[in-house]
């Protein structure tokens, strides 16, 4: 942990006792994920049920292969996924270690904008502390339970992303109807759609394109010209709304699993 916390402090110019502390914070089963051509961008949180994913900080380094190497030998055993952009070499350095293609992340954007439709009478949009953490996390938890590799946040993930710079509480908004919440929506500035999701009894009523459209208009009225989200190609629902609505792709990233055992 040491040599790595040294490794990173110097990559991303940071003091190590900084980083240091940042790690000692983390809850047990770390593993640093590697993304963009060598930069790690996101811890992987093993837990025993489910696993978790959350983003910390970048890392800009010189090659995938030490970074990689790193990980493993730190987590001997652990599934670790690694997403790249298409770099000469990653991928074939990957392969030739035994990791496996498992999905691809799309991003996509768009600039130019469609009204927000009013919300159908019997749905409301509330503020997050209006409903509370704690009912947005069980929400998120269900809204994406049929979405491949998707990892449920829990309380210490919520707080660590609400010490993020780009973090606004106003930008995440909730729906409810008559029997609870049952859609949500997370803008990141300064132009990322983070998350738009609907509980299953909730879907088929345009309330998906609402929650889109309406993310867009918080991040506009905050000086956004255009918008970007991503997405996992294997989401076929989302990507297909996605693209309904405008969006044109202008970047992939693969994601790599790391071999068993």
């Amino acid at each position: 942990m040491a040599a790595r916390a040294r490794l990173i402090a110097a990559l991303i110019g940071r003091p190590l006792a900084d980083l240091q502390a940042e790690i000692a914070s983390l809850p047990a089963g770390v593993a640093w994920v590697v993304t963009d051509d060598g930069r790690a961008a996101g811890i992987r949180v093993d837990r025993t049920d489910p696993p978790g994913l959350m983003r910390v900080h970048a890392v800009d380094g010189p090659a995938i292969a030490p970074l990689v190497d790193d990980l493993q030998a730190a987590y001997a055993g652990r599934p670790v996924r690694v997403g790249l952009r298409r770099a000469p070499g990653a991928a074939a350095w990957l392969a030739a270690r035994g990791w496996t293609p498992a999905d691809c992340f799309v991003v996509l954007r768009r600039s130019v904008f469609a009204a927000t439709p009013p919300l159908p009478a019997d749905v409301e949009e509330r503020a997050l502390d209006a409903v509370g953490v704690d009912t947005y996390l069980e929400l998120e938890a269900d809204a994406f339970s049929s979405v491949p590799g998707h990892a449920p946040w829990n309380a210490d993930d919520f707080a660590r992303m609400s010490r993020d710079p780009g973090f606004d509480r106003d930008l995440i908004r909730v729906l409810v109807d008559a029997h609870g919440p049952v859609g949500l929506l997370h803008a990141g500035l300064p132009h990322t759609v983070e998350a738009i999701g609907l509980r299953a009894r909730a879907r088929g009523r345009g309330l998906g394109r609402w929650l889109l459209r309406r993310c867009e208009a918080l991040l506009r009225a905050r000086g956004a010209t255009s918008t970007e989200l991503l997405v996992a190609e294997s989401n076929r629902a989302a990507v297909a709304l996605y693209l309904a609505e405008g969006y044109a792709e202008v970047e992939r990233r693969d994601v790599w699993a790391s071999p068993p055992g």
